[in-house]
This record gives structure tokens, C-alpha cells and sequence, in this order.
């Protein structure tokens, strides 16, 4: 079907919960679409979004971000749900505002950033260059687990199952099935990604950003999966 790993993982879940009786009629999982809930499930007459993640690549959306040079302002290529939240957290403001990335100073790009050309009597892009530009760019930041409950809570989803984890509640248990919070430490990463060499620099660069889970949370009482010393969620449809 084309899946990757964390879509193979949601399929999996809602397949057990459509089984378990305890999806809406009708219901389907999110697969790409941004604007939807990856699992829904009954409880007690009330509908409940899950949010579900894979335990290989345990990650909030790993995006483009690129700056406006004449505004010299940093934006996001393609913005979507997780941009929003990223904008929540502020990402922009902990890129150095000093940072002038020579990748910008010696390329030209198309309107979609694709494509990337010499700018005029300009030395080419050189691995030294790169270096630089990885130096001044790439870091890591711990983000306080509030505000991913907070994101969360906007997007009225209050549960989480997690591969090899089990079943949570974020902000609160607020259907009261006796979960307990995440508590895993999440972190925001910036790198740069490039591809191809040619004079002895890439081809192409590009600055991303990604919030993923650095440390896991205990494991949970409560699982969609049936794994040793973990219970089913106290879910009645």
C-alpha cells in the first residue's frame, strides 16, 4: 500500500480498535490527512481522538524551513497542522537572528525552494561553507511537555498510544479511564540536510526542523496491543 512505518503502525491500531467494537460507525483513520484524528474511539456514548505513534520514529513532523532573505525572516515551505504547533513553540525564535546562512548568500532558489541555482560571480558552495552553516544551525532544545498538551487540547485529542509504550492521556484523562500522563521528554532538533556533491560542495541544502521524543515514558498499564503485564484500555463503547 505504500505506508510507511508510522502509517503501517495507525492502521494497525485502528484495525484492532474497529475489531474491538469500539470505533464510530463509519469512522476512518487519519492516514495523511493532517485535519483529522489518527483513531477515534467510543466511550460511554462519547467520541475520543487518539493520537498514534510508531516507537522507530516517534516524531511530531520533521519540516522545511527556509528564510526570507529580504525580510530576514524564517517560513516554513509547506505550512500545515504541525507547522502551527511548531509556530506555537516558537521554533523561529531559537534560530540565531545573527545567523546569515552562506547557502542563501551564494544560491539563488525557484519560487518552491526545489531548485537551486549559483548566484552570479559568487564562489561556488563549498563543503567548508557547510560546515559553517551546520555549526551555526544545527542544535538541540528540550520543549516542556505542556505545550504539547496544550497543542493537543486545541486540537480536542487527550489520548496517545505509543509502540512498545502503551496508552496515555495528555493534557487530562478526561474520559476517566484511569491512564496514566505522558511523561516522555521531547526535544526540538534543527539540521541540515543535503544531497548530491559536485566541486566539492552539496548540490542542494536544506534546513529543517523536528520535535521527537529523546526519552520515553514508563511503560503505561494500558495498551491498544496486547503485550505482557499491560491491560486493554477501560474502554466501553
Amino acid at each position: 500500500m505504500g505506508y510507511n512505518t508510522g502509517d503501517t503502525y495507525e492502521e494497525k491500531i485502528f484495525d484492532i480498535c474497529k475489531k474491538m467494537g469500539i470505533t464510530p460507525i463509519g469512522s476512518t483513520r487519519a492516514g495523511a490527512a493532517a485535519n483529522k484524528a489518527d483513531v477515534e474511539f467510543n466511550h460511554l456514548g462519547k467520541t475520543y481522538k487518539l493520537e498514534v505513534k510508531n516507537d522507530k520514529n516517534p516524531d511530531y513532523g520533521q519540516k522545511r524551513i527556509h528564510l526570507d532573505v529580504a525580510n530576514n525572516l524564517w517560513i516554513w515551505a509547506k505550512p500545515d497542522a504541525s507547522t502551527k504547533f511548531y509556530d506555537q513553540l516558537n521554533v523561529s525564535s531559537f534560530i540565531n537572528s545573527h545567523f546569515s546562512p552562506i547557502w542563501y548568500q551564494k544560491k539563488n532558489p525557484n519560487v518552491t525552494f526545489k531548485r537551486w541555482t549559483d548566484k552570479p560571480n559568487t564562489a561556488a558552495y563549498s563543503l567548508i561553507d557547510l560546515k559553517s552553516d551546520q555549526r551555526n544551525f544545527e542544535k538541540s532544545i528540550q520543549i516542556p511537555l505542556q505545550s504539547l498538551f496544550t497543542y493537543y487540547k486545541k486540537r480536542n485529542t487527550f489520548y496517545i498510544q505509543i509502540e512498545g509504550s502503551g496508552f496515555y492521556h495528555l493534557d487530562s484523562d478526561i474520559a476517566q479511564l484511569g491512564t496514566q500522563q505522558y511523561r516522555g521528554e521531547l526535544f526540538l532538533r534543527f539540521r541540515v540536510k543535503h544531497t548530491g556533491h559536485s566541486r566539492g560542495g552539496p548540490d542542494k541544502c536544506q534546513f529543517m526542523a523536528v520535535l521527537k521524543q529523546k526519552t520515553k515514558s514508563a511503560p503505561s498499564l494500558f495498551n491498544i496491543e496486547t503485550h505482557t503485564g499491560q491491560k486493554f484500555p477501560k474502554i466501553t463503547p
